[in-house]
């Protein structure tokens, strides 16, 4: 679930992050809002009761995150050191300073420093957010305005749906994943068909692969088990495998007892 989160957390706002939610809004439809967290969504033109209140979507996402997840800043900060950038030590004075807590009193409750080393740490957090406002605009700037030599090749491969891996094998550029289809999928009797002709070792060739299969699926509509069967057994004899897979790596969703299965979309 923490590799989802983190998907979520790269192409969401500052403020979508501090009230912890996002939404998206389809071509036709209402406005959907999705909890950051954990992927709960709250669809528009619904009512939902939370306690003895009737809310709308976007109210019942805020109290959802609210309680559920004890409020956005208590969930970022519970991702971890490994995701935040924060030490134990800078996580637990954070959590101190937002219930408003003084130098003196953070002093007392981190074993008794001093109320000079507990200033030193705020001044450190405070540098840590300006370089973190000019880090954020220098990658956006060069994702946005930055020259375009090389770059739609040289581009991080967008995968087709929330993988359950997030390491090296998803570390894919355009160029390698057109590569890596030339060189495992014959797609020279059309675009919506394809035939394996080389299934690869290496793990970050099978995800793409597995990811141009997933795409021969519609985003969220539902298929029997006998037409994910149909699709992939015209790519390959060894279709129970390579759907095992695409369950496995998050490209689709199996329903309990394989009654349905659909293709996952990355915000989901």
């Amino acid at each position: 679930m923490i590799d989802e989160i983190i998907k979520y957390l790269t192409n969401v706002s500052v403020l979508e992050l501090m009230q912890g939610y996002t939404y998206k809004k389809p071509e036709k439809g209402f406005k959907t809002y999705i909890c950051l967290f954990c992927g709960k969504a709250f669809e528009e033109g619904f009512i939902y009761q939370w306690d003895n209140e009737l809310l709308e979507a976007e109210r019942a996402a805020y109290k959802h995150v609210s309680q559920d997840h004890n409020g956005s800043f208590e969930a970022l900060l519970d991702l971890g050191k490994d995701v935040t950038g924060f030490s134990d030590m800078q996580n637990k004075i954070l959590k101190l300073l937002y219930k408003g807590y003084s130098d003196a009193n953070i002093a007392r409750e981190t074993g008794g420093k001093s109320v000079s080393t507990i200033r030193n740490h705020r001044f450190q957090l405070r540098k840590k957010k300006r370089e973190a406002m000019i880090q954020l605009a220098v990658l956006s700037l060069i994702e946005t305005q930055g020259g375009t030599e090389g770059k739609t090749k040289e581009a991080f491969y967008e995968f087709a749906g929330p993988l359950t891996v997030d390491d090296d094998r998803t570390m894919v550029t355009v160029e390698e994943a057109e590569h890596i289809r030339n060189k495992c999928i014959d797609v020279s009797s059309g675009s919506d068909k394809a035939e394996l002709k080389h299934w690869p070792t290496k793990q970050k060739e099978k995800l793409v692969v597995l990811d141009y299969i997933a795409r021969l699926f519609e985003p969220a509509r539902e298929y029997t088990e006998k037409e994910i069967n149909d699709t992939l057994i015209a790519i390959t004899d060894d279709y129970v495998t390579i759907r095992r897979y695409l369950v496995d790596y998050g490209l689709l969703e199996r329903q309990p007892g394989g009654k349905a299965y659909k293709r996952r979309n990355p915000a989901e």
